[in-house]
Formats: C-alpha cells, structure tokens, sequence
C-alpha cells in the first residue's frame, strides 16, 4: 500500500508596482484538497512590489518529494517558471524565481512525482493597491493618482443591493490648515454582512462598530473571516469572496486581493472590477465608463464624508 502523506506547497508571488520599491505584504491563501484530504496547495501573495515567486513545500511524512511547478501567463500560456523543487531529507524546500512579466493573471501547474493523484492547478492574479498621497493601482493594473478630501468606496461586491462587503476608506489633507495640502488615507473600513463594521487606523488600531478593541485575533461572524493585528499591519480576510486586506497605517497602504474568481467583473469601486481587463476599471457608480479618473474616483464618495 502506497503511504499517505501530507503535502503542503506555497506560492509566494511578488509583483511590479509604481512607487519606491515599497513591499506590500499579503496573506491571501487559495486551497485546493487531494484525495482523502490528506494534502493541500496555496497560493499565497507574499507583496505586490517586486517581480518575484517564492516556492516553498511542506511534506510532513515523504522527506523526499519531488514536486514539478510551472507557472504559465493564462491568457498567452507563456511559461515563466518551470522547475522540480527536491526535499532530501527535510520537511521543507523553497526557492525564489524571477518572473520577467507583467501578465495580470498567472496559471500555476504542479505535478507530484510521488503520486501523481496529487497533481493539479490554481489561477493567481494581482492585487490592487491604494498608497502615499495617495496613488491608486486598480485589479488589472490601471494606475492613476486622486487627491480626495472625502471617504470613498474602494472594492465592495456588486452582485446585489446587499453587498456581502464593502470597503471604504477616509483621505484626509496632511495638514489641515492648509487647503492645497497633499492628501492620503487615514483610515480604512469593512462593513461585512452578518457580521459588524470594523475600521483600521493609522496607528493599526481596530474599532469593532466604533469601540476600539485589543485583541490580535478577531473572528467575523459565524466564521466568515478574521482580523489579524501585528503592530506593523493589520490583516482582514473573508472567506466567501477570498478577499486579503493589509493595511499599513504609518505608510497610508493598503492592498486587496480577491480569490474567489466567481466575483471576477461583478465587484466595484475604486480599485475596479475585478475582471482583470484592462479599461474595465474606470466605471463610475452610476454604471457608465469615463477616462477621466478624477471624475470616476469622486463618483464613488460617500455622502456626507467630505472635509
């Protein structure tokens, strides 16, 4: 009888974005299970910086697996990555790749060379990413730069009139004394269905409906998600719609993925809609599409929000 294992391979995907090289981290973890449940892949966005893919595995029992991994551009099926990544004698194995692209999505392919019943695939793509004073990077890579003054929606599911979340964040002038003072965000907001309201700070603070909370771990709902705080960041992530959030208050940033590819065009907001299609992101509120992005970005203020 061939012995079970655990398998356990992690995707560290780094990507390009503008700005000064700042290293946006992410936890956004996909999981897809084997045979008897007995193994599992993620796909897991380490920042969206650099352009470069960290693969690691984990298996607990073998000690000797061989594992090959390609990583291919999905709309073109470029390979950028193909490699066979060894355990000899430990439980763990990792090495960093470059990946010489600016595909939005990437298809990740590995074979087990133990058990090829463990074989399979995952897609990846890019998160958006809010920044400074403040500069914007929507789903499909979209840059543009909006001095707010008000508190606008960045990413908020659109499938119904009751959105299962909604993100919002506060820009605010640096000095507010002075009218043309450079703007950035101050704080960012979740408002989740079933769940509370929970609003992140600049000082990674979290307020749980207004009253400020100091617990690291916080569950949402019934077991729809968690909020992680470290000090340095403060991490959200909500099962259903696969969203990572991580906001960093002493640099204004926060980033979003989305792993549930069923939301794929039918999301919302300032960081787009999540359809990965390039001209696909600049939709005002009211539906229609603008080139203008200081027009797109203030159809989605929130009434009443402004300075």
């Amino acid at each position: 009888m061939k012995p079970r294992h655990l398998i356990i391979v992690i995707f560290s995907i780094v990507l390009a974005s503008g700005g000064q090289g700042r290293e946006l981290p992410e936890e956004h973890t996909l999981t897809k299970r084997g045979h008897g449940d007995d193994w599992s892949i993620s796909a897991v966005w380490d920042t969206c910086a650099t352009k470069r893919i960290r693969v690691t595995i984990y298996d607990i029992k073998v000690k000797s697996l061989s594992v090959n991994v390609k990583i291919s551009e999905t709309d073109t099926k470029v390979v950028r990555l193909d490699t066979t990544i060894k355990l000899k004698g430990a439980t763990t194995g990792s090495d960093s790749f470059q990946v010489p692209s600016n595909a939005i999505d990437y298809t990740v392919d590995w074979a087990d060379q133990h058990d090829p019943s463990h074989n399979g695939s995952i897609q990846v793509s890019k998160c958006a990413i809010t920044w400074g004073d403040p500069h914007m990077r929507t789903f499909s890579g979209a840059k543009f730069n909006f001095q707010g003054r008000c508190r606008y929606t960045l990413v908020r599911d659109c499938r119904t009139s009751a959105p299962s979340f909604d993100i919002s964040a506060a820009f605010r002038r640096r000095d507010p004394n002075q009218i043309d003072s450079p703007t950035r965000m101050v704080e960012v907001t979740a408002r989740v269905k079933g769940g509370n309201t929970y609003t992140f700070l600049e000082d990674n603070s979290i307020l749980v409906d207004g009253r400020q909370v100091r617990e690291n771990g916080i569950f949402i709902g019934d077991n729809h998600g968690h909020i992680q705080a470290d000090g340095h960041s403060v991490k959200l992530h909500l099962k259903e719609a696969g969203l990572a959030l991580t906001w960093i208050g002493k640099k204004h940033e926060v980033s979003v993925s989305i792993g549930n590819h069923d939301l794929s065009g039918k999301l919302c907001g300032m960081l787009g809609d999540g359809s990965f299609v390039r001209g696909h992101d600049l939709v005002k509120s009211d539906g229609t599409r603008t080139f203008n992005t200081t027009e797109f970005a203030e159809s989605w203020v929130i009434p009443g929000s402004c300075e």
